[in-house]
């Protein structure tokens, strides 16, 4: 009962607000704007995180008679404001989310993001599973963000980059995650993916490309 009328007040909050989505990456982030070359996996895999406001995250199923198989849905995602790249996805999130559900059994997800959000793939006519439009999994943890600090900036950022969550603070019971990384995996160019140092994943900067180039 709980949970239908929670699902009632969130759904007549959703109708009552006048808070539109932006896309921002059709307003702010250009075709051509700094995209750095495949052979650097680190940095390429730093600018789709960067460019990325979605991507589909895989939990371990805990619904629909599918116990223990893999399940995948669209979640919204940002790494930081657009002048601030860490590199870490943060979300906000709700425990009414059948993938937060199965977050609650099991924390271990996989996070996909591509290059075709961007749309420098179209421009290029290459299709989504095109080498050269970059795809980008991260593996790890899905946490509650719980430092007071990074609470503050998680928010601030999601917010900037997706207005429309901030309905989510009228309802008490959305908060913000992060994926603890523990491992990378991209595909970039032609000849398999592979898998980037964390090390190297972390000290790239997307925001950056002309220096770091």
């Amino acid at each position: 009962m709980e949970i239908f009328l929670g699902i009632s007040i969130f759904v007549s909050l959703l109708e009552a607000t006048t808070i539109k989505p932006k896309f921002i990456n059709k307003v702010h982030f250009q075709v051509y704007d700094g995209i750095p070359p495949h052979q650097q996996k680190a940095l390429t895999a730093r600018y789709v995180v960067h460019k990325s406001d979605w991507g589909v995250i895989g939990t371990i199923s805990t619904h629909f008679g599918r116990q223990g198989l893999p399940f995948t849905n669209v979640m919204s995602f940002c790494d930081g404001p657009l002048d601030n790249s860490t590199g870490i996805p943060y979300a906000y999130v709700v425990d009414l989310d059948v993938s937060m559900q199965d977050v609650k059994k099991n924390d271990n997800v996989s996070v996909t993001l591509t290059e075709m959000e961007t749309e420098y793939c179209l421009s290029k006519h290459y299709d989504a599973e095109d080498p050269r439009c970059a795809r980008v999994t991260l593996f790890g943890k899905l946490l509650p963000v719980k430092d007071e600090r990074e609470k503050h900036f998680a928010l601030k950022a999601i917010f900037s980059r997706h207005p429309y969550l901030k309905i989510g603070e009228k309802f008490h019971a959305f908060y913000p995650v992060k994926l603890q990384i523990d491992s990378v995996w991209m595909m970039d160019y032609f000849g398999g993916g592979s898998l980037v140092p964390l090390k190297e994943y972390f000290d790239a900067d997307p925001v950056n490309l002309q220096q770091a180039n």
